[in-house]
């Protein structure tokens, strides 16, 4: 983590100290560019070579000791992470989750590398097959000619290359410049006229950094807030639907109560009124003799304890005994 730390810092340095100095040449070597198609080799002098095998190229690049690859649009994946900058090691983190959570490739089959493009974007990171950029890199490096950049195009421009960092990942030492103690020198010459400025505008887009953080907090903590209240909104609504739905399984139908009831009372007898509240059933009316009525309540698989919630009694204008009943309903 401290070595992470200290590269990316050294990242960081450098790469302010070199927009500082004077660009660097873009066509002193061959580049080779990698299309769907064979490979192509643009020379420094403006010709080209089309269509070249991987293995002729050896012969191609016999007399250029140092060339650059690029990769045509259509070889690689450019996906963006954040909308600011982040340290080379943190960005390869999050690129890595990014790439298993969002991607059908596995990290060991392709490079993932994260880049800043030309433009200005920061934070993407491009997705390169090892299928795509292998067999090159080992013709190359077995022919003895190095490899100074690896670029990205789109259409006719190139949009970025790749950080040393992720070179080391894609070339191996051996096909690799190395380049020598000139920029650091300079570096060091030009850092106590620079440093001041460098640091001071570090500070100021990290003040500012952190206020657009603060303001995208607030607005997420009350996006996770509305959030949440619907979703216990929903869970609550799920969980009253349950139990209304369990409880309808458990319920027995009025019909099957009334039907064992026209079945058990005797001829003669009526009701007037019913109701079913959680399997107790209360019932009251008229019947010729209301204490004949246990026995065969008592016999029904579907009722259990019976029994008289008032006295029984005569009305009068009415004939037969009026009563007032209570029992369980069970499943059989």
């Amino acid at each position: 983590m401290f070595t992470a730390t200290l590269r990316d810092f050294w990242d960081w340095w450098s790469g302010e100290i070199q927009l500082l100095l004077p660009p660097p040449a873009l066509n002193d070597q061959p580049c080779v560019e990698i299309t769907r198609a064979e490979a192509a080799i643009s020379w420094p002098n403006g010709s080209r070579t089309e269509a070249l095998a991987i293995d002729d190229l050896a012969n191609a690049l016999s007399h250029s000791p140092v060339c650059t690859l690029l990769i045509a649009e259509g070889r690689y994946i450019l996906r963006r992470m954040t909308a600011s900058a982040l340290p080379y090691s943190r960005a390869k983190d999050i690129s890595a989750v990014d790439l298993i959570a969002h991607t059908p490739y596995r990290p060991d089959e392709v490079y993932f590398t994260p880049i800043t493009s030309f433009d200005g974007s920061p934070s993407s990171y491009a997705i390169i097959k090892r299928t795509v950029v292998d067999p090159y890199v080992a013709a190359l490096a077995k022919a003895g000619i190095r490899i100074k950049t690896i670029s990205l195009r789109r259409s006719s421009d190139v949009i970025a290359c790749l950080p040393r960092r992720a070179l080391r990942e894609v070339v191996p030492k051996s096909a690799r410049v190395f380049y020598r103690s000139r920029m650091i020198a300079a570096a060091l010459c030009a850092s106590a006229l620079v440093i001041a400025l460098t640091f001071g505008h570090a500070f100021f887009r990290y003040g500012n950094a952190l206020s657009a953080l603060d303001s995208d907090i607030a607005v997420k903590r009350q996006q996770a807030v509305s959030v949440r209240a619907t979703l216990n909104q929903r869970a609550k609504t799920a969980s009253a639907l349950e139990i209304a739905r369990r409880r309808k399984q458990e319920e027995i139908p009025v019909t099957a109560v009334w039907e064992e009831i026209s079945r058990r009372f005797p001829d003669g007898s009526w009701l007037t009124d019913l109701s079913l509240d959680h399997g107790i059933l209360t019932i009251s009316g008229f019947a010729q003799s209301a204490a004949g009525l246990i026995g065969p309540l008592e016999e029904s698989a579907l009722f259990s304890e019976p029994s008289f919630t008032s006295p029984i009694v005569r009305v009068p204008g009415q004939t037969g005994e009026h009563f007032e009943m209570r029992l369980k309903v069970v499943r059989e």
